[in-house]
């Protein structure tokens, strides 16, 4: 998240950083983000699923329409 958040910050200083992660590694920066809320908070680093969960969650609401007609 450091690395990620210097490069940001050089190429352009008053962007804030958009990270996507697969759920382990998301709950483990959701963790760091509350723990340490001045460096890392939502304000400056904006967690979001990765894509493999959005599919999964987009094939799911498919199934559930599906199942409903």
């Amino acid at each position: 998240m450091d690395k990620v958040n210097d490069t940001i910050a050089f190429r352009n200083p008053d962007r804030v950083v958009v990270l996507t992660a697969d759920q382990p590694l998301y709950a483990l920066a959701l963790q760091i983000q509350l723990r340490w809320p001045d460096k890392y908070g939502e304000d400056k680093i904006v967690m979001l699923f990765g894509g493999l969960h959005i599919e999964m969650a987009a094939l799911n609401s498919i199934e559930t329409f599906l199942q409903a007609s």
